[in-house]
């Protein structure tokens, strides 16, 4: 699994950097008040007609453990209609060990 996601990673940087138009950047912040924990997603989007390939990393801040990175994390999905998609992800830790497999779907109205 670990040989999959770093190749997944990899192909999504040789895609990125040939087709550099079609690529977002983003991420979220946020402090978790009773765990006392500052945690950041940063990641991109990369779509390509109905398909987003989106790789991330999530990392944290603490008082006792200082700057951890928490999970890495491959999302791919398909806009089904304008409302509508499916997607596939896949988590690892930091240190490229499976974790997790979700797949769903998400709306919009």
């Amino acid at each position: 699994m670990k040989t999959l996601i770093i190749a997944m990673a990899m192909l999504t940087t040789l895609a990125t950097a040939s087709f550099a138009e079609g690529v977002r950047y983003g991420g979220a912040a946020e402090y978790q008040v009773e765990a006392e924990k500052f945690e950041t997603t940063v990641g991109a989007r990369y779509g390509i007609g109905n398909i987003t390939l989106s790789p991330s990393v999530t990392a944290y801040y603490t008082a006792a453990d200082k700057f951890a990175i928490d999970t890495l994390d491959f999302m791919a999905s398909y806009t089904l209609t304008q409302n509508l998609a499916i997607y596939g992800k896949v988590e690892a830790d930091k240190d490229f060990s499976y974790e997790e497999t979700n797949i769903g779907f998400a709306f919009n109205f």
